[in-house]
């Protein structure tokens, strides 16, 4: 009598992620979300890195050349545009790979391994998550200083 296939044998078990996860039939984790996004968006990383070399630029014109409040909102939208780039920047540098999967065959200490490692760019999602939120508020009261001068 034949032997039945489980889902954990290795003759269908994937040993990279599927380039969509919601495609080869599971749910899109935030993790594989962040991933999927990540390198989308990671042709546009020269924006990010020119966005925030013209940020540094209108840092140091707002801090060092002009005076009064032009100089005020040229420093808060510089330190804004920054804070944008430069989460966008951590964001593609810290999603450029992705993770694997706990494999149950491997050995206790690297399926710990993998499972930290996990739990680290689950932390650095939400972290990223908390940021964008944050900037959101903080580019929206720049913006509201900045008009009402």
């Amino acid at each position: 009598m034949p032997r039945a296939i489980s889902k954990n044998s290795p003759a269908i078990a994937p040993k990279t992620l599927p380039a969509s996860p919601r495609a080869a039939g599971g749910n899109l984790s935030m993790l594989d979300y962040c991933w999927q996004l990540a390198a989308r968006l990671q042709r546009y990383r020269w924006l990010a890195w020119c966005l925030a070399a013209a940020a540094c630029c209108g840092l140091v014109m707002g801090v060092f050349v002009f005076t009064g409040p032009a100089s005020q909102s040229l420093t808060l939208m510089a330190i804004c545009a920054l804070l944008w780039s430069l989460t966008g920047i951590g964001f593609l540098q810290a999603f450029t790979q992705p993770l694997a999967q706990p494999d149950p065959g491997a050995g206790w200490w690297r399926r710990q391994k993998i499972r930290l490692a996990r739990l680290y760019r689950w932390s650095l999602a939400i972290l990223v998550a908390g940021l964008l939120v944050a900037l959101l508020w903080f580019s929206g009261r720049s913006l509201l200083l900045v008009m009402g001068q």
